[in-house]
């Protein structure tokens, strides 16, 4: 969306690739609109403005002036042909926010950088506006002053050489002072802050439009982050609603020290996984459109199922070895061998969450890129086994864990080990039978038939 000559702008877009077919532009010979056409630069491709736009899309790029827009707008034409066109030009600042408005009550995700004042309307109705500012207007300053300044070192006058007075009159040369400020009031002024950037959430010190990848990708990651932190907080809301009822009334009850553990485990990782940065490289792929999706939900719903398969099997095979246990009648923590084996699987499950669930590339760090995030979870996996082992009684007794004979250690890890390995295998294979690419493709046929 330039100001510029519709023949200026598309050749700029062909060298910026912003066009790669060949470029049409619609002409306009009289008032009548029937008579328009997609005419090419050099006039030896024509095509009827009357002809189906997806059919001449396909095959072209097309561009539209300022005056065409008007014509189009004035015969109520203006929403049918904005989708496809790839080139405005010669448009007005009124023109420049009535295409992005036009975009967004079609459906469109729109984004706007501009440098000027005459993108202000633009930038406000671009759901993402992005103001360039520029090289720094003290860097300018400095580097014109340093073009004048001359040299200190003053050259030796020749042998016979007759001293020129210096002329510092009206009819002499300027001095340095002079010179300084010719240049700097000759210079372009680059955009200022409170022009453009006043207009749009995000200002760029820029001379180009890279800092609009860097935008992509610091949304798609927060994106797949916040999908991925639902993700994990309904499964550890289901574990711990499970826990807090079922259990609960069955007499299995968490000691203080045990629930603040669990307590520090889940916000540490909240914590670290929310400062997750995104991959230098912009990736080709899209995440998905909706956080309710189907790979979602099936996902959700096939791991609460290996989890609540473990829980109860592992507080089934815990009171078998305790023929003698009988729920407490008062709420006082009692340390036991179901309640310390409940809380291993059920602690285990809640970092398993983690590791299941955590996306990675394309969009965001892998597992072993975000180093804290990964320290962690390796953290907090290592003390539960510990604690599962015995081998530090002091840690057990710390958590009010009373010690577990060698057949039940063995029966405990091999809980561990299904548990993480079922939920990896559904999640993945969720993944696999549903990937992105199909999810995307389907929420734009929705969008098209909308």
């Amino acid at each position: 969306i330039t100001g510029d000559n519709v023949l200026t702008a598309a050749r700029a877009a062909q060298l910026l690739n912003i066009t790669w077919k060949e470029p049409l532009l619609l002409h306009f010979p009289s008032t009548d609109e029937k008579e328009g056409r997609w005419v090419s630069i050099d006039e030896k491709t024509t095509v009827p403005f009357s002809d189906d736009l997806r059919d001449v899309a396909t095959n072209h790029h097309l561009c539209v002036s300022g005056d065409e827009m008007n014509r189009l707008s004035d015969a109520g034409l203006l929403n049918q042909v904005i989708p496809f066109i790839k080139v405005f030009a010669r448009v007005s600042p009124d023109q420049k926010e009535q295409v992005l408005t036009t975009f967004n009550n079609l459906g469109f995700a729109t984004l706007m950088c501009g440098d000027g004042t005459n993108d202000v309307g633009a930038l406000k109705q671009a759901h993402v506006g992005v103001a360039l500012l520029g090289s720094n207007p003290k860097n300018k300053e400095t580097e014109a002053k340093k073009v004048v300044q001359p040299q200190q070192a003053t050259p030796k006058k020749p042998s016979g050489a007759v001293a020129t007075p210096k002329l510092t009159g009206r009819g002499g040369p300027p001095d340095l002072q002079t010179l300084n400020k010719m240049l700097e009031e000759s210079e372009l002024k680059p955009v200022q802050l409170g022009d453009a950037s006043i207009a749009s959430p995000f200002t760029a010190r820029a001379n180009s439009i890279l800092p609009i990848a860097h935008i992509i990708r610091q949304g798609r990651c927060t994106l797949v982050t916040t999908y991925q932190m639902f993700g994990i907080l309904a499964l550890n809301c289901l574990i711990s609603a499970y826990s807090l009822s079922v259990l609960h009334l069955d007499g299995v009850r968490m000691g203080d020290f045990q629930a603040t553990a669990m307590g520090l485990i889940i916000a540490t990782c909240f914590l670290f996984i929310s400062h997750t940065k995104p991959l230098d490289c912009l990736s080709k792929r899209k995440p998905q459109p909706k956080l309710f999706t189907a790979p979602m939900i099936l996902s959700i719903i096939g791991q609460f199922g290996v989890h609540l398969f473990c829980l109860i099997t592992t507080n089934a095979y815990a009171r078998s070895l305790s023929p003698d246990w009988s729920p407490p009648t008062d709420s006082k923590f009692t340390a036991n061998i179901v309640n310390s084996a409940v809380f291993i699987i059920s602690a285990w499950m809640h970092i398993c969450t983690f590791f299941v669930n955590y996306q990675g590339h394309p969009f965001m760090q892998s597992l072993s890129e975000n180093t804290y995030f990964r320290k962690g979870l390796t953290g907090a996996a290592g003390c539960l086994i510990l604690a599962t082992l015995g081998l530090l009684p002091p840690f057990n007794d710390f958590l009010e864990l009373v010690p577990f004979t060698y057949s039940f250690r063995l029966f405990m890890l091999s809980m561990i080990a299904l548990d993480t390995f079922g939920t990896l295998v559904i999640h993945r294979g969720i993944s696999y039978l549903f990937p992105l690419s199909n999810i995307n493709r389907l929420e734009q046929m929705t969008t098209k038939q909308q």
